[in-house]
């Protein structure tokens, strides 16, 4: 995980110009108000999140984890798709 991590970041770094500062950070619970909540404390100017494809059932069921974050967060947030 660790390794997985440090390669996001540094390919993130690389699109981003190398002179960007950021953190990341691992917490437990709920991921859509965890990133709500981080994003918050420590005023976060960018939030990147990925969206995964969704079922139909899915949808059904409710507000997807991106979407709840994406009304939840005062910083822009960047969506990268699912491939």
């Amino acid at each position: 995980e660790r390794a997985r991590r440090s390669r996001f970041n540094a390919d993130l770094r690389r699109e981003l110009g190398t002179g960007q500062a950021g953190d990341d950070e691992v917490v437990l619970g709920e991921a859509s108000v965890e990133v709500a909540r981080l994003a918050g404390e420590c005023g976060a100017d960018l939030v990147v999140i990925g969206a995964m494809d969704r079922t139909w059932f899915d949808k059904l069921l409710g507000i997807s984890p991106t979407q709840s974050v994406s009304e939840n967060t005062a910083c822009p947030i960047l969506v990268i798709p699912a491939a």
